[in-house]
């Protein structure tokens, strides 16, 4: 299941549908969306006690993993969710190490960038990176895609499916979905655990169109589940 989750520029506005929000935590009052399953807090527990323990609350960390652990640690009982921002494989150039029979250096490219995602947090391969953050014992993230949004395609993909064979943990991603067929795609890819789409956006397609989109079909549903309900 992939919970449909708004970036919220504004709090004025119905969210009936959506699976979540990302907000300011001073912002938003508990009475108004404490019901959400999932809730992506920017700030601190220190200063909005209101939402302390609360089990559908994540305190987002985009200060890196480090910092991401420190929260944690102050916070033991909170869920602490890392938040970074992930770059597409580009080409790189550096000058050449050595001198040509002319007397000059050259650019060179370097073949490692061509295929490998690059995380802001230290400039780390997104490999590391997400090595790091499993052995720190977080068990979910989020990845914020800048060239996505800028091409306003769809969701990263590629970046999902990379994140999926290196990390066992649950995925959320951002950036880029701006038609339907975006989170059509995302569904068939599997495997994202929240998709984050802005305001505006989801306004415009409708929140409960998407919501129902990102639904799990019949067949997903567990025979526990089923005779719980009957029960």
């Amino acid at each position: 299941m992939t919970h449909f989750i708004i970036d919220c520029q504004t709090l004025d506005f119905d969210w009936s549908g959506a699976g979540g929000l990302r907000a300011s935590a001073k912002e938003l009052a508990p009475e108004k969306a404490q019901a959400l399953p999932l809730l992506l807090l920017r700030g601190s527990p220190a200063t909005s006690p209101d939402w302390v323990g609360r089990e559908n609350v994540f305190w987002l960390a985009e200060q890196g993993l480090d910092a991401a652990a420190k929260l944690r640690d102050l916070f033991p009982d909170e869920n602490v969710l890392p938040s970074a921002v992930a770059h597409k494989p580009s080409s790189t150039f550096s000058l050449g190490q050595r001198y040509s029979d002319d007397g000059f250096r050259y650019y060179v490219p370097d073949m490692t960038t061509y295929k490998t995602y690059r995380i802001e947090d230290g400039d780390q391969y997104l490999s590391d990176w997400l090595a790091k953050a499993a052995q720190l014992g977080f068990d979910a993230i989020l990845f914020e895609s800048p060239d996505a949004v800028v091409e306003a395609k769809g969701f990263d993909l590629d970046l999902l499916e990379k994140a999926k064979r290196l990390f066992s943990g649950r995925i959320l991603m951002s950036g880029g979905a701006t038609e339907m067929v975006h989170f059509e795609r995302l569904v068939a890819e599997g495997g994202c655990f929240g998709a984050l789409c802005s305001e505006a956006a989801s306004m415009n397609l409708g929140l409960q169109e998407i919501a129902d989109l990102l639904k799990p079909p019949p067949e997903e549903t567990s025979p526990q589940e089923t005779e719980g309900e009957a029960a």
